[in-house]
């Protein structure tokens, strides 16, 4: 059986485009590694942050801070062509959780 897009191919060519989607998907894990890496480093300053405000008397929740972050964050998915509307939603989670964990400190 000839699987899908591979008719008229020979096997150094499918060796070839098999190397590849594996170097892809490694290059991914890799950048995914990143993104997490990133968080996790985030969420450790969002802890410091936790002790200033309470060292300042400040509450947890900072209006104008998400705001500001907010404005931020659209502007960057414009510069990078990324889907406002995704990042307002991946940033909406990692704030979410950034004042949980401040929360429960």
């Amino acid at each position: 059986m000839v699987q899908e897009g591979t008719a008229g191919r020979d096997s150094s060519d499918m060796d070839r485009l098999l190397e590849l989607l594996d170097s892809l998907r490694e290059g991914i894990n890799k950048k995914d590694k990143g993104i997490l890496t990133g968080v996790s480093e985030r969420f450790g300053d969002v802890a410091k942050i936790l002790h200033i405000k309470r060292d300042l008397g400040r509450k947890i929740e900072d209006g104008d801070r998400e705001a500001e972050l907010r404005l931020f964050h659209e502007g960057v998915a414009r510069e990078l062509g990324l889907s406002v509307d995704f990042v307002r939603k991946l940033f909406d989670l990692i704030i979410e959780e950034s004042k949980r964990i401040q929360a429960e400190s």
